[in-house]
């Protein structure tokens, strides 16, 4: 398995970048380690390195099914099985999408760790078909697993595994992070979702029983999503009381991570260039876990002033986060409660497993957010004469 070990920032700086810079910006090899030009745009602080374990965990409640992940974390040297840097770290689970491998959103990795997170990437439902739930249940117990590794004084993670998590994806790992959150109640602080696409059961529904902070990162043509289930359904259905929605302006399905041959066989034919939206989703998921995770309000400021005059992106949708007199919300105003330990939840017990979406999760759990009287929301259009050429 090839990997690619990389520093990035510790602080990104988010402005606005001239057309030029945007254009070539990963142009020196940025996948293998090559970050000048990267480092001298966003001006990279070097502060972790990648270490990475692989990790097998077991899940009695599904007759002993294998859970293998890819587990990225901060060290003061880049290796596998390196010892960690001091400290206790957020955790980010990632799941892939359909046809993918775990090394699909390394990029996910290479942006966070060096920030302080753990990130893991499960490595199951790679093939045909893929299962959507069990999936969505990987990405709960790989967190829950990494939470007992923190607090087990025999495993390398002892004292290093912090207490705010978030579920992560891209395109049916969008999905499964919905079914993940729903699935284990309590167990997350935020979801983050790369074109998430609609799963079975069914993300959409899932979505509207999810109070915790919502990120989506789409683009405006879906090209691999024409038969619904985009982003922005999730969106509209998300009962967070905080959400974003950023729409890349000619962007690609495959382009937030590192696709495979499958993937890119079935998104648009053109778009602007995959490291550059994987740039993209760089500027907008650290600052963003930033907030959410470690509480870092300047972090969501810079989010916001960011996407609200971008003209990489097509649209900016935010509910509930920032005021329209510029005023955010706190990461832990959004700490959702956990009076006992999370576990599957509605989607995957009982005879919900096998029932229809809408049936696994019940009324009582909807929370459509904020009255109209206190929610602000607004969506922004950036001028076409500011957009790149297509």
């Amino acid at each position: 398995m090839v990997r690619r070990w990389v520093t990035l920032s510790v602080a990104l700086v988010l402005t606005t970048l001239p057309l030029a810079a945007q254009d070539d910006i990963f142009a020196d090899d940025f996948e293998t380690g090559g970050t000048s030009r990267w480092s001298e745009t966003v001006g990279l602080i070097i502060t972790f390195e990648l270490g990475h374990r692989s990790m097998t965990w077991v899940d009695p409640s599904r007759s002993n099914r294998s859970v293998p992940a890819e587990v990225y974390y901060p060290a003061t040297t880049a290796g596998d099985e390196v010892p960690f840097a001091a400290g206790a770290f957020p955790v980010v689970v990632c799941g892939h999408g359909f046809m993918q491998t775990a090394d699909s959103p390394l990029n996910v990795a290479e942006v966070l760790v060096p920030g302080g997170y753990i990130v893991a990437l499960p490595a199951t439902e790679t093939g045909f078909p893929m299962d959507h739930l069990d999936f969505g249940l990987d990405v709960g117990f790989v967190a829950q697993s990494l939470e007992a590794e923190g607090a087990s004084a025999s495993s390398p993670f002892f004292g290093h595994v912090g207490d705010r998590l978030a579920a992560a994806g891209h395109s049916a790992g969008g999905g499964a992070a919905h079914l993940a959150a729903s699935s284990f109640p309590g167990l997350f602080h935020s979801i983050a979702t790369m074109a998430a696409a609609r799963t079975d059961p069914d993300s959409v529904a899932a979505a509207q029983s999810l109070t915790i902070p919502a990120l989506y990162l789409a683009d405006d043509r879906n090209c691999a999503l024409e038969a619904g289930g985009a982003p922005v359904d999730h969106y509209n259905a998300s009962g967070a009381s905080c959400k974003a929605l950023l729409t890349i302006l000619d962007g690609l399905h495959c382009s937030y991570v590192y696709p495979n041959f499958w993937c890119t066989s079935v998104d648009c034919s053109s778009g602007i260039d995959p490291e550059l939206q994987r740039q993209i989703v760089a500027d907008y998921l650290r600052p963003w876990l930033d907030w959410v995770l470690k509480n870092d309000a300047a972090a969501l400021a810079s989010f916001d002033a960011l996407a609200s005059s971008d003209p990489r992106l097509a649209s900016y949708q935010q509910e509930g986060c920032v005021g329209e007199s510029g005023q955010q919300a706190r990461g832990d105003d959004f700490t959702p409660s956990r009076t006992s330990a999370p576990g599957p939840g509605p989607l995957a017990t009982g005879t919900n497993r096998g029932s229809s979406p809408a049936e696994a999760i019940s009324s009582s759990q909807v929370a459509r957010g904020n009255s109209p009287s206190t929610c602000r929301s607004w969506t922004t259009s950036v001028d076409p004469s500011s957009r790149r050429s297509r």
